[in-house]
């Protein structure tokens, strides 16, 4: 469907298309152009989708706010799996000279995730070695000073990748120039 749009085919075209090879809508009935233009813009087939739209700003009234960019607007990881599972739609638009920018936008940011992504492993790999190794304590001081030393260093530790991984989004998109 994708690529015979591309190509230059109507809707209507498409539609007919679909007809003559006996492909009916869900509901079993004949394709019109309005169909056609739900699939052709479905933001989960076109790679535009967009998760976190709203959030909850007080949970005990439950008001929701539309996001403006307060909170990341994705689950990262699934982010990249919708990413890679529908390659091929935007990749598509390749074929045609006037949709080149769509494909090349895509790779950006298909790139721009795999490295948000490649950042957030990063970070969890740096806190793993950290958090690994002894934490250096003073052998004449007291009992309960060392402990405290060694819970000021792991919760110093874990600030810094809730600090990585928050900011890997805006670090790629200074990167990427997105």
């Amino acid at each position: 469907m994708y690529a015979e749009y591309i190509k230059g085919a109507s809707r209507i075209e498409i539609g007919r298309a679909l007809m003559d090879r006996g492909i009916y809508t869900r509901q079993g009935k004949p394709w019109v152009d309005s169909n056609v233009k739900v699939i052709l813009t479905n933001i989960t087939y076109t790679g535009n989708m967009l998760f976190q739209k709203e959030y909850c700003e007080d949970p005990i009234t439950k008001h929701r706010r539309k996001n403006y960019g307060e909170l990341p607007q994705y689950g990262r990881f699934f982010k990249m799996y919708m990413y890679t599972a529908l390659a091929p739609v935007p990749l598509s638009a390749f074929a045609g000279e006037p949709t080149q920018n769509i494909g090349k936008s895509f790779l950006k940011s298909y790139a721009s995730v795999c490295l948000e992504g490649a950042i957030i492993v990063l970070a969890c790999i740096i806190f793993s070695v950290f958090a690994s190794s002894p934490p250096v304590v003073d052998p004449n001081a007291a009992p309960a000073s060392m402990v405290w030393s060694y819970i000021g260093e792991l919760i110093f530790n874990m600030l810094i990748l809730v600090g990585a991984v928050k900011m890997a989004d805006r670090l790629v998109k200074e990167i990427m120039g997105i």
